[in-house]
This record gives structure tokens, sequence and C-alpha cells, in this order.
């Protein structure tokens, strides 16, 4: 896959980027850690209209504890900088509970979401 935004955005209606989905702490989710992030590279030279950082909505691990980006704490920081950026879409999976599986995303995301589409 190509990763030059620079080139990508201009002929795209929108660049939806997983790499975002995960990362330890908020820094690591700017500027990229072991496990992702790399929000800001994706917005380098590109018009911020024109990218949608992923959030991932499940438990995931980084070096063996919940990531930074599984937790509720971690949902409200990055909308809310989204949004000054002018992120206009934010793709994410909705996966659905079956058979006692927990409910990703978790209950605590839909109302950041709502204000956060509502904002928009």
């Amino acid at each position: 896959m190509l990763k030059n935004y620079t080139l990508l955005a201009p002929a795209a209606d929108r660049l939806f980027d997983m790499e975002t989905y995960n990362a330890n702490s908020f820094d690591g989710w700017l500027h990229g850690d072991s496990f992702g992030g790399y929000y800001l590279q994706l917005l380098n030279g590109t018009n911020h209209s024109a990218v949608a950082p992923a959030l991932g909505c499940w438990n995931q691990t980084c070096g063996g504890q919940p990531c930074w980006t599984s937790t509720q704490p971690s949902v409200r920081p990055r909308l809310e900088r989204m949004a000054r950026d002018g992120i206009q879409e934010v793709p994410m999976f909705r996966l659905l509970q079956r058979d006692g599986v927990a409910r990703m995303p978790q209950d605590w995301w839909w109302p950041a979401l709502t204000e956060w589409v509502n904002a928009a």
C-alpha cells in the first residue's frame, strides 16, 4: 500500500488510516510508538478534511497491558484533537456482542461519539 498521503489526498475523497487504532499514550497516538499511532504523520502535508484517522474500539494490549487507546480516558482527548484539526470522519468497526463476548465499542464510547458528531 502507498502511504504517501500528500500524493494520495488530492485524488481521494477520504484517506482512512488504521495505523491510528492503537498506541500506549496520547503522545504515542500523536507521534507513534511501538504499538501504532502516527496521527500527526497522517495529517502532515494533507488537507485535514481528506483524512480519517481510525479509532480501534476493542480491547488491545500493548506490552502485556491494555493499550491506552483501549481505555475510556483516551476517547475524549483524541476526539477533541480531531475536532480541533478539522477531521470530518472517524472510521471505526462496530463489533456486536455475540455469545457473551463483550460489546465493542463499549457503552462509554457512545456519549463522546455523539458529542463529536453533534459538534461537527
